[in-house]
């Protein structure tokens, strides 16, 4: 009895093609198309190098990652400019400045430690 051998031809991997994604702006006054990428993360951090375009320019609003096969909104994220004005001076917690510290205090207080 002659044994035969079967031979599966093996498909080459290909990756999958990758995801693209449009960036729209929606504020106020409808939604607009700012930007386009693909590959990337389903995530809101996706969209942060445009955060940063619009709060340069003083824009509001949403930002949406929409996928551009099916047009479904996959994250968001709001964008508000910052209240601050040039010139407002910012203190950190604790500051001698601040009232309800004591860090300043305690720091003084408390004994050395001596060398010998």
């Amino acid at each position: 009895m002659a044994r035969s051998l079967t031979v599966f031809a093996r498909r080459p991997i290909c990756p999958d093609p990758p995801r693209l994604f449009r960036v729209d702006h929606r504020d106020g006054d409808g939604t607009r198309a700012i930007g386009a990428v693909a590959d990337v993360a389903a995530h809101h951090a996706s969209l942060e190098p445009y955060v940063s375009t619009l709060l340069r320019d003083g824009a509001d609003g949403e930002l949406l990652l929409v996928d551009a096969v099916t047009g479904s909104v996959v994250a968001r994220r709001a964008v508000r400019p910052y209240q601050s004005k040039p010139g407002d001076s910012f203190r950190s917690s604790g500051s001698p400045a601040d009232p309800g510290s004591r860090r300043d205090e305690r720091l003084v207080s408390e004994p050395a430690v001596p060398t010998t």
